[in-house]
């Protein structure tokens, strides 16, 4: 129906398959993302400037229903926003101020078709509840446009939040080795209002460990209580430990070396893989270099058959030299997900 549709309007039309592994867990969710990864990577490869969705007023208070029987805070509660970034791809939401009926009659008065999904009506989703308690709602004024209306007054409210964060961060946090580690002044990050203090945490958690979701707020909250006191915490495999009576955070020793770049002469093959706890002792100088024991065992290295090559952020380079494969600012801001 929609290959017929496109060609009478002179477009083209390509059905995209996803053959991805079966979803398991939360059905529509993992449907959502595998549908923007296909459309992301279809439209980068034909050069394209953005990816249009069809997402209306009552989606966004349908979301905002879902979510504030979750307990969510400001950010949950927020509409979603008219354009974002994800997987590389430029995504624009230009019906947000148009409700689902309004389309459906400018639809109809032009005799065109539309699909609805049988998902719609299944009451096992969670967002068929929320738009059947829409109706019930309504007599009350709760309708779709003013909770929306709400919702972007959320919005608003969650800028200013993450304007805040972003100058705590610019304050408190400071980039070490190249990005290896963060090192960061306690003082300045735990005298701030609550709610900022947490949005750096996520902050540094998706600099460190991007996410499609950002973590739930319990387990910040308990990391963070952690941290104010004085004691290490862990968290998405991102560490945070006190070092010469400062604060510090660097990934766990395991985590992929993907996020590195390393640069040198040709020498065969070699391996890269964390410094760790056996590289460590070959590097004599590593004290020098002013970072701190367990940043440095996750830094870069490089080994030839179990031999130590090089390791630049621990001053052994041996001509290599080790930056961010991509260089990513900390800063807070709607998740990936939005």
């Amino acid at each position: 129906m929609v290959a017929a549709q496109a060609l009478a309007l002179g477009f083209r039309h390509e059905t995209l398959v996803w053959d991805g592994p079966a979803a398991k867990g939360n059905l529509p969710d993992a449907a959502r993302l595998a549908r923007r990864s296909l459309l992301s990577a279809w439209a980068k490869a034909r050069g394209l400037q953005a990816v249009v969705l069809a997402h209306t007023q009552d989606d966004v208070a349908e979301t905002f229903l879902m979510r504030l029987a979750r307990g969510a805070g400001v950010d949950g509660l927020s509409a979603m926003v008219p354009a974002f970034q994800a997987e590389g791809c430029q995504f624009l939401r230009p019906l947000l101020s148009t409700g689902r009926q309004a389309l459906r009659d400018w639809l109809t008065a032009r005799t065109i078709p539309w699909a609805e999904d049988p998902t719609n009506h299944d009451p096992h989703y969670d967002r068929t509840r929320a738009r059947s308690a829409l109706q019930l709602l309504g007599p009350l004024g709760l309708t779709p446009a003013r909770l929306a209306e709400v919702a972007g007054h959320l919005s608003e409210a969650r800028g200013a939040l993450e304007a805040g964060a972003d100058a705590l961060l610019r304050r408190a946090v400071t980039q070490e080795g190249s990005g290896l580690a963060l090192r960061i002044d306690a003082g300045t990050l735990f005298a701030a209002p609550a709610d900022l203090q947490r949005r750096a945490l996520v902050a540094i958690l998706q600099w460190f460990a991007p996410a499609p979701y950002a973590p739930r707020g319990d387990q910040v909250g308990a990391l963070l209580g952690r941290l104010q006191g004085g004691k290490p915490g862990q968290l998405r495999g991102v560490r945070f430990f006190q070092h010469k009576a400062q604060l510090w955070s660097c990934l766990e020793p395991e985590a992929p070396m993907r996020r590195w770049q390393i640069e040198g002469p040709e020498v065969g093959s070699l391996t890269l893989r964390a410094l760790g706890p056996d590289g460590l002792p070959q590097c004599p100088d590593w004290r020098a270099s002013g970072l701190p024991r367990a940043a440095l065992l996750t830094a870069p290295s490089l080994w030839d058959q179990g031999r130590l090559i090089s390791a630049p952020h621990a001053r052994l380079p041996a001509g290599f030299r080790a930056q961010l494969s991509q260089i990513r600012p900390l800063a807070t801001g709607p998740n990936i997900s939005h």
